[in-house]
């Protein structure tokens, strides 16, 4: 049984296939759309949502299986300071290593449709440091 049913772009719902996922992904990285999520279901506590992180750029935050945290892809050769910009729709604060392109996206995209698991392999960093560093009053740079 598959584990992760749910697949949506821009909140409309997709079959849970890799070749939809795959053109989200594409799709994203052109700026023609905001956000993918994938998950048990719409709500459930399993979830990949990969969005558009404006001007360019895409940012993934995950939870997967048995995990109580949350998750941000990282690229470990980026600087990590604190970055506010669009996230899908939304200004957020993020970290300057957590905007990463498609090619590090994909393999992290297609290992959670089909296991429901974050990639080893991948680096990840736990939301919650991040949400850490602004209270400590850690300076936010803006993304023009």
């Amino acid at each position: 049984m598959k584990l992760i049913k749910y697949v949506a772009l821009d909140g409309i719902e997709s079959a849970p296939t890799w070749n939809a996922v795959r053109r989200a992904i594409e799709l994203l990285e052109r700026g023609q759309s905001r956000a993918l999520s994938m998950g048990e279901d719409e709500t459930g506590d399993v979830f990949m949502i990969i969005s558009r992180c404006q001007p360019s750029g895409l940012y993934v935050s995950a939870r997967a299986i048995e995990e109580a945290d949350d998750y941000d892809l990282v690229d470990t050769s980026a600087p990590s300071d604190l970055l506010e910009c669009v996230v899908g729709a939304q200004r957020q604060t993020v970290t300057s290593d957590a905007i990463v392109d498609a090619a590090q996206v994909e393999p992290v995209a297609r290992h959670f449709l089909l296991t429901g698991m974050r990639l080893d392999s991948a680096r990840w960093r736990k939301t919650q440091e991040r949400y850490t560093r602004m209270a400590q009053g850690e300076p936010v740079h803006r993304r023009p």
